[in-house]
């Protein structure tokens, strides 16, 4: 947000990856995410920066929950519902202008659910513990998941560092069944957790009733039984994830072990 201290960053370098972004704070959203981002992109016209690696999110879509299936790639319309969503999709627009005036390259990724290994809000850490307590998980019967480990989040930026930039923006990440992600993380863990189906009028009732007044619960449910699928073919026709869901799951096991958050089952 200090235009003059990112001078210094800007002196002779070819490319910039903005990683900058604010989540948490409200009175910060359209400071960071949009007057942060027309920064960069004066400091990118003013030092002729070749390429600008932007990260931005799948949230810009505004489809974080669907009961029927639903699958979202590049082209589908965006229509965010909060402000979050509205200040990441307003910095989207703002590099995609500045790329065609400017003339710089742009890759624009939007990754799913980011975990992995010293994540700054532990995430996956309670179904982790959850899991290596023998505890039960319920869930729709076509639920699925949609998450990233940060190692495969880390390739796709460097690819683009030396990589062409054949389309502007890129999904990161796709979906997978809850079940399959299940299993793997109860592999990993040496886990006896089951799941149990719940029955899809219970979460279409909680859906219903949630439209009426919002309850607790629903936002509960409802990560148990969406059914949004994020499509990444376009950025897996160019290369292959390094890690992915199994070896993601392994690894941040391992690292949440390592701090004594979780423990394996012998």
């Amino acid at each position: 947000t200090d235009k003059t201290s990112l001078r210094d960053a800007f002196t002779g370098i070819d490319v910039v990856i903005n990683l900058a972004a604010e989540i948490r704070y409200p009175y910060r959203l359209h400071a960071v995410n949009v007057l942060g981002s027309k920064n960069i992109i004066e400091l990118a016209r003013e030092f002729g920066t070749k390429k600008v690696v932007h990260l931005s999110s799948v949230g810009v879509v505004g489809e974080q929950y669907s009961f029927e299936l639903l699958s979202v790639d590049e082209n589908f319309n965006c229509s965010p519902k909060n402000d979050y969503e509205r200040t990441k999709l307003e910095s989207e627009r703002l590099f995609v202008s500045a790329s065609e005036s400017a003339g710089f390259e742009l890759a624009v990724l939007r990754p799913t659910n980011v975990f992995g290994d010293r994540h700054p809000r532990n995430a996956l850490l309670n179904y982790f513990q959850r899991l290596s307590r023998n505890l039960p998980v319920y869930c729709s019967r076509d639920c699925l998941v949609n998450y990233l480990y940060v190692g495969d989040l880390v390739q796709a930026i460097c690819h683009f560092i030396d990589g062409e930039c054949t389309e502007t923006i890129y999904n990161v990440g796709h979906a997978e069944t809850f079940a399959a992600f299940h299993t793997c993380a109860t592999d990993a863990l040496g886990s006896q957790s089951r799941t149990f189906i719940l029955p899809n009028l219970l979460f279409r009732t909680v859906s219903w009733l949630d439209a009426i007044v919002p309850q607790k619960a629903s936002a509960q449910l409802r990560g148990v039984s969406n059914r949004v699928r994020y499509v990444d073919d376009r950025i897996t026709s160019r290369f292959q994830y390094r890690f992915g869901l199994k070896n993601g799951i392994e690894n941040t096991i391992g690292y949440y072990e390592s701090q004594g958050l979780v423990g394996r089952r012998k």
